[in-house]
């Protein structure tokens, strides 16, 4: 029994002292941590930390202070390039554990902090290098009243001079003056003057990675835009132009929006000239086809509409009702011709019947299988609001909207002869998910031929017509 009481006070004795031991050890090295982080900190404050992937540049000193500040999660960044800064320390002076450690930490909070690093490294290179080159030619050549004269005759050129500034009048003067580049009519000349896009480039998202589109030129990168446009819609622009500050700017040409506007603002859209209503928008053409209300050509008009009609049943005790679901559809032709189709069975998708609104099918063209229910008519676009009208007061103030007259249906037989015909009002309205791509149904009536007498038709079930773009239709101006 004695010896098991030893035993138990040598196992006690033997614990206490591992862990009075391995206390001190921790205790010893957190202080050396913290001694060293501090020592760390203030050399990454006063040193130069050097780009191995570039040693034969001049890298300027970027004390810790100088990196942007970032709010919320762009905090992680700035702690992310304070970690690498000091990892780039500790390799340099051979402590390679801890740099490992924090090259660790560094990347773990920003996947892409060695690109943010040297692009701040870089940056900073190349403006310290200007600087220099600056000072240098203010040393050998100080300003004088003939180099002053000479600024002023080459106002476009950049010169390394912040103390005085170019006048505007001089720049003026010898932009007009300055033979300007042989250009087709249909490109401005004002981006070329103003010379915003020489100074861009398009960047790729890794520096190593060439950028090809850069060797393309200017003129030539707008003709390829002006031949998309031919074969699409702005759409195709926009999305091009959201590569870059390069590309935004190269949209904005003018001359591209001009022959877009030409091509699309013509009757039935628009009757007067469109540079008539240029003023509206700051003669901007981009503005100007953003805003200015048109109607699609590039797709369908497409409505859903539903209606509850009660069954019949044997049984007293069970009531049968039936979801009754038809569509309608409306396509806008460029020439102001529309086709109208009402579909009944539910079972028939819209993709079966988009193909089939056609000239062709509704005997216009005189060939193809008529279609049964497919009717013709004329629209015209009315913009309201101060605009003309067609006759009703009361629709001036709905805004935009799309007269339809004589719209009958070309299924019917050669021999039975037409009674009626339908005219339509309808609003054109803009949505958060697209532009014009919205038709209320303002005025529905039927039109008796002999008589002229117009009969209001009720609009209990019917529904908004929505905008389906069709990519066969192209831009639907052809």
């Amino acid at each position: 029994m004695e010896e098991t009481d030893e035993l138990r006070r040598f196992r006690e004795e033997w614990k206490r002292e591992v862990q009075n031991r391995n206390t001190k050890e921790q205790a010893a090295e957190v202080r050396s941590e913290e001694g060293h982080a501090a020592t760390i900190s203030a050399t990454a404050i006063s040193s130069t930390p050097i780009l191995k992937s570039h040693p034969s540049s001049v890298v300027q000193k970027i004390p810790l202070e100088s990196f942007p500040t970032y709010q919320n999660a762009g905090n992680r960044r700035q702690t992310a390039l304070e970690f690498y800064t000091q990892a780039i320390l500790l390799e340099e002076q051979g402590a390679h554990d801890e740099a490992l450690a924090l090259y660790r930490r560094a990347f773990k909070l920003d996947s892409n902090v060695d690109r943010a690093y040297h692009r701040l490294t870089l940056e900073r290179e190349i403006g310290g290098l200007v600087n220099d080159v600056g000072a240098l030619s203010l040393a050998a050549h100080p300003p004088s009243a003939s180099s002053n004269a000479i600024k002023e005759g080459y106002g476009s050129m950049t010169i390394l001079d912040d103390r005085r500034s170019v006048s505007p009048k001089a720049e003026r003067r010898l932009r007009d003056s300055a033979p300007k580049p042989h250009l087709p009519n249909w490109i401005s000349t004002n981006l070329f003057d103003a010379q915003p896009i020489s100074r861009l480039q398009f960047e790729a998202e890794t520096e190593t990675e060439p950028v090809h589109l850069n060797k393309l030129p200017d003129e030539l990168l707008l003709l390829v835009l002006q031949t998309i446009l031919q074969s699409a819609d702005a759409k195709s622009l926009e999305r091009f132009a959201t590569v870059s500050k390069k590309a935004r700017v190269i949209t904005t040409e003018q001359g591209l929006w001009r022959s877009l506007v030409q091509r699309t603002y013509i009757p039935p859209q628009l009757i007067q000239e469109p540079q008539s209503l240029l003023q509206l928008y700051g003669d901007d053409y981009r503005q100007f086809y953003i805003h200015q209300p048109r109607v699609r050509l590039d797709g369908v008009y497409i409505a859903v509409c539903h209606y509850v009609r009660t069954g019949h049943s044997e049984n007293a005790w069970v009531h049968i009702t039936h979801l009754i679901t038809y569509h309608r559809y409306l396509r806008f032709l460029p020439d102001g011709t529309v086709l109208s189709f009402l579909s009944s069975d539910s079972t028939v998708s819209p993709q079966q019947v988009i193909p089939l609104l056609t000239l062709a099918n509704a005997g216009v063209l005189g060939s193809g299988q008529r279609l049964k229910s497919l009717s013709v008519g004329r629209w015209r676009l009315h913009h309201g609001r101060g605009g003309e009208s067609d006759g009703d007061p009361s629709l001036l103030e709905a805004g935009p909207y799309i007269s339809i007259d004589g719209l009958s249906d070309s299924g019917q037989s050669s021999t039975v002869t037409l009674k009626y015909t339908f005219s339509m009002r309808l609003g054109l309205r803009s949505k958060p998910i697209g532009r014009w791509n919205k038709l209320d149904i303002l005025h529905y009536s039927s039109i008796h031929i002999d008589t002229d007498e117009e009969t209001p038709l009720p609009l209990k079930h019917e529904r908004p017509y929505w905008f389906s773009k069709v990519k066969s239709y192209g831009s639907g101006l052809n």
